[in-house]
């Protein structure tokens, strides 16, 4: 009879052990919101637009202020008014941040000139 419940133990013992056996480690490390992708890896929309008025205002060139950023699956548009060389400028930082997909170039010159040379879409 002992030898039965010690077989009986250790078969128990060793089905245990088994079950978990098929479980895949779960990656517990915490995602902080404004790093988490939306949609095809595309970040939320309001986390694009910080990232983007981020880059511009880390360029010295660049009125960040005076543009407006808006963010939409992936397409910034770019407004307001600022120096002609700024416009290019603003828009070439705008391409260059990750999860942007195309950029809308609505600013206007602050020299008097017109919104951004190529019909403001790239």
């Amino acid at each position: 009879m002992k030898a039965i419940l010690l077989f009986l133990g250790a078969a128990l013992v060793s089905l245990v052990g088994v079950a978990g056996c098929d479980r895949q480690p779960v990656d517990t490390t915490p995602v902080s919101p404004v790093e988490a992708p939306g949609p095809r890896g595309i970040p939320d929309d309001s986390v694009l637009t910080t990232k983007v008025k981020t880059a511009l205002m880390a360029e010295p060139d660049i009125n960040a202020a005076d543009i407006a950023v808006t963010a939409e699956g992936g397409r910034v548009t770019l407004s307001g008014t600022v120096p002609a060389p700024q416009i290019m400028r603003a828009e070439a930082v705008a391409r260059g941040v990750e999860g942007v997909v195309e950029v809308v170039n609505r600013l206007s010159s602050a020299d008097g000139g017109g919104a951004a040379p190529g019909g403001g879409t790239s």
